[in-house]
């Protein structure tokens, strides 16, 4: 670890010279706080969700609608913790957000538009901030997921077939 200011800081787990905006395909995993076991639980090999690892499926789903670049692959959600390959299919799709202008009396009627390149980390940060709103406005308010996420940029075919059957079998081994 490294000192900032003379305090040790966490190094990001990130890989140093990818640039997560561009097109690739990921393997990600995302535990839960404590890895307490909030997404329901395997009986006879079967993931059998909750009405939180619900919210997770539904929520995983509807990514592509947010982030038309993504391209949504093989997943599966365990008790605490959610594995998923995704694809980021285009680097120059940008997301639009309109903000108020900001001007010395207040805020005006009229909107700015800022473009903001697609990244994994927004995709991600996406995602866990709607599940977290929705579980815990709805099902559990002390529901947390683990500050990180774990990801693997997958460099082939071959990679991607063993991802994809990490993921079938997870619930199975389990």
């Amino acid at each position: 670890m490294t000192k900032f200011q003379n305090h040790y800081r966490i190094e990001s787990a990130r890989h140093p010279h990818h640039d997560y905006s561009q097109t690739a395909s990921y393997f990600i995993t995302i535990c839960t706080r404590f890895r307490l076991h909030w997404f329901g639980e395997i009986n006879n090999g079967t993931m059998q969700l909750s009405e939180l690892g619900e919210v997770i499926t539904r929520n995983w789903r509807n990514i592509p609608e947010k982030f038309p670049c993504i391209t949504l692959d093989n997943y599966v959600v365990m008790p605490d913790h959610f594995h998923a390959i995704l694809h980021v299919n285009n680097p120059n799709t940008e997301i639009m957000a309109t903000f108020p202008n900001q001007q010395k009396g207040g805020i005006t009627g009229k909107h700015n538009a800022m473009l903001y390149p697609t990244s994994l980390g927004k995709i991600i940060r996406s995602f866990k901030a709607e599940c977290s709103k929705e579980i815990r406005s709805a099902l559990n308010p002390e529901f947390e997921w683990l500050s990180r996420y774990h990801d693997r940029i997958i460099r082939n075919q071959l990679h991607l077939k063993k991802c994809r059957n990490y993921i079938l079998k997870n619930p199975s081994s389990w």
